[in-house]
């Protein structure tokens, strides 16, 4: 193995992803392909091969990037920085269909939800009045629940159905106080967003327009579980 890999370091063989798209293999003047990386991350041949040649090993295969849609095809990126396709949509059946590394791919992807609840912030001022502004606290603020992930597989209906499970239970276990629930403002929706698929300045910016909204009653219009940013 150690002789084929220098003759292909000493060829300038330059690693590529295999057939099935997860993992690095490279090419030896002989023919064969020895691989380098597989789903489980660096194989003992691949050790040598970076270690002989210098260059820098790859990461771990992205689980949890985004797809890239062109046409009717969904894409994802593999390690050597080429494309390949994970689901192309049927139009009889109106649905997408996941090719073999799509299935691969989905089984261990997660979608990772932030709830955001409306909360009023209470402040006591210097001379003892009290100032209240409305809020959102999300989910990342409390340990027991952080961003929720749920299966990629599932329909973003029926992750959304599932993040609010989650929600609804964990709400449900908050103490009351004279028989209601102070945890949050029952005029106000509870929001459930994808933050990755914004920047966090935008994501910042969203917010404090939800937050002025509120203040006007706008926010009442929106629905239970939805979401304000279109996804």
């Amino acid at each position: 193995m150690k002789t084929a890999l220098d003759a292909a370091i000493a060829a300038g063989a330059q690693p590529s992803a295999p057939r099935s798209g997860l993992g690095l293999v490279v090419k030896t003047p002989a023919g064969r392909f020895r691989t380098l990386v597989d789903k489980k991350g660096l194989t003992p041949a691949g050790n040598y091969y970076y270690d002989k040649s210098g260059l820098p090993p790859p990461r771990s295969f992205d689980y949890q990037q985004d797809t890239t849609r062109k046409g009717r095809t969904q894409y994802i990126k593999l390690l050597d920085g080429s494309q390949k396709a994970v689901s192309r949509w049927d139009n009889v059946n109106r649905e997408w269909k996941l090719t073999k590394l799509g299935h691969q791919f989905y089984s261990k992807a997660v979608s990772k939800y932030t709830i955001l609840w409306p909360v009023e912030v209470i402040l006591t001022r210097i001379n003892g009045s009290l100032f209240r502004r409305p809020d959102w606290m999300p989910s990342t603020a409390i340990p027991a629940l952080g961003e929720i992930e749920v299966p990629r597989t599932l329909s973003e209906e029926q992750q959304l159905q599932r993040v609010k499970t989650i929600e609804r239970q964990w709400r449900d276990q908050q103490p009351n106080i004279e028989g209601k629930k102070y945890f949050c403002q029952a005029m106000r929706p509870i929001y459930m967003i994808r933050p990755e698929r914004f920047s966090t300045t935008r994501f910042l910016c969203l917010c404090r327009v939800m937050c002025r909204r509120s203040c006007i009653g706008h926010c009442g219009r929106a629905s239970h579980g939805g979401s304000p940013f279109g996804g």
